[in-house]
């Protein structure tokens, strides 16, 4: 865990928005891996999983909240199939926390090296984001792309 919040605070983030960022980072990842390659994190980095439940569990008000109707009704949740509900529910999971979109262009990056160092997984290609400061390949059909959530969290938060 003292990687991951140094990573953190490397791009800004207090502990608890480091938390936060991490948690629903990864469960937005989490939702388009196989199964194989998220085992590899949690064996690797076994806090991911608690910083995932946490995410789930806050953003969608402990499973029946007002966020949880609204992913809903917007097809999806952070546990669901829906993109769009997943990117709405990490963006105002991350408004709440007062994470602007500075940070996380700063911390997702960080937080792809750190993945792929310790496991070999590669989660920068579901971000949009590449740890030697190229351009990301696209990723596979179907696969999560966030690299413009940097840029919509400026756009619907003014930060």
């Amino acid at each position: 865990m003292d990687q991951l919040m140094k990573l953190a605070g490397d791009a800004g983030l207090s502990e608890e928005q480091g938390k936060t960022a991490t948690g629903g980072i990864m469960s937005m990842v989490k939702q388009n891996l196989d199964s194989g390659s998220y085992q590899k994190i949690v064996q690797q980095v076994p806090e991911v999983e608690g910083l995932v439940k946490d995410s789930d569990k806050e953003a969608t008000g402990g499973g029946g909240g007002l966020m949880g109707q609204a992913m809903g009704m917007m097809g999806g949740s952070l546990g669901g199939a829906g993109q769009a509900g997943s990117i709405a529910s990490l963006l105002t999971l991350m408004q709440s926390k007062g994470i602007g979109a500075e940070q996380m262009n700063a911390f997702m990056p960080q937080l792809a090296a750190f993945i792929k160092s310790k496991c070999g997984v590669d989660i920068g290609s579901q971000l949009g984001v590449s740890a030697d400061g190229a351009a990301a390949p696209a990723p596979a059909a179907g696969g999560f792309d966030a690299s413009k959530l940097g840029g919509m969290m400026g756009g619907m938060f003014g930060k």
